[in-house]
């Protein structure tokens, strides 16, 4: 059936459907050769997301590493709260500017759609283009939510972890965006401590994590005070040994500026900067 089907379109080579070893029912997916990529590639525009005997088909370019991409989640997305018109083409053609996409698919219970679909990219840059430029956009009057896939044994451990954790807040700026920082409060301390050591400096996306303890406001003022004072020490030890003085009288000279510094420690040159007809500028360098 899948031979006839893709031979209305364009010539096809050869087509296998796979079939369980032992028991040699179909799995219910096959492979389709064509003599180019260019009919290859017309094919899926014209019978992607179309029925072959009562289901709707999904295709996708063969991928030797498959299994690999579906298990890591590699450019693979979630996408929820859908509008029920948004059909697996629609979603394609909403998600296609970002990237090529290998296979998208929005999830169905009796030709109804559920609400939620899949979006998988070729690659992770196309996946967090898609991601940062969709999540949170109105489609059909509601509201995407656009995240990073998490295959089945991932979720399982973070429900399992659900309990440890009292409550979670992302925190938005006016037109409800995210301001790029949240909070999230544990039952047990050490369980933030933990969340500390694994996941701080983690790569998620194109950015790395900063996880760490939640400071009060006069924490977080002392701490940015000691670090400015320490910058001041690093950059006087490394580099600050060239001082520019300004508003100096005309009465001021080398020799006036060597006696007002040098208390102050060994001075190698200082150079009061006069204009063509010899006049103090009033400003000079020290070295």
């Amino acid at each position: 059936k899948s031979f006839a089907k893709f031979s209305l379109t364009v010539p096809v080579v050869s087509a296998h459907l796979c079939r369980d070893s032992v028991t040699g029912k179909s799995l219910r997916y096959a492979y389709v050769n064509f003599e180019s990529a260019i009919t290859a590639s017309n094919a899926m525009a014209c019978l992607n997301h179309t029925n072959l005997k009562g289901k709707t088909m999904h295709i996708m370019w063969s991928q030797k590493d498959v299994a690999y991409r579906r298990r890591s989640g590699l450019g693979n997305l979630f996408v929820k709260n859908l509008d029920s018109s948004i059909t697996s083409s629609c979603l394609e053609r909403m998600f296609s500017p970002f990237g090529v996409i290998l296979s998208c698919k929005v999830a169905e219970e009796n030709g109804q759609s559920k609400g939620f679909g899949f979006v998988q990219f070729a690659t992770e840059q196309s996946a967090v283009a898609a991601r940062l430029a969709s999540h949170g956009s109105m489609v059909d009057g509601k509201k995407l939510f656009v995240a990073k896939f998490i295959n089945r044994d991932e979720r399982a451990a973070m429900s399992g972890n659900q309990e440890t954790v009292s409550s979670v807040v992302v925190m938005r700026d006016g037109m409800g965006r995210s301001r790029g920082f949240g909070f999230v409060n544990f039952c047990h301390p050490e369980n933030a401590k933990k969340a500390v050591e694994s996941l701080n400096g983690k790569p998620h996306g194109s950015k790395k994590l900063f996880v760490g303890r939640a400071l009060r406001k006069a924490e977080r003022m002392e701490m940015l005070k000691q670090k400015h004072k320490d910058n001041c020490v690093v950059k006087f030890n490394v580099g600050w040994f060239n001082l520019y003085v300004k508003n100096l009288s005309e009465a001021i000279n080398e020799t006036r500026l060597l006696e007002i510094f040098g208390s102050y420690g060994k001075i190698v040159s200082a150079k009061v900067m006069h204009d063509k007809n010899g006049k103090s500028k009033g400003f000079n360098f020290k070295f």
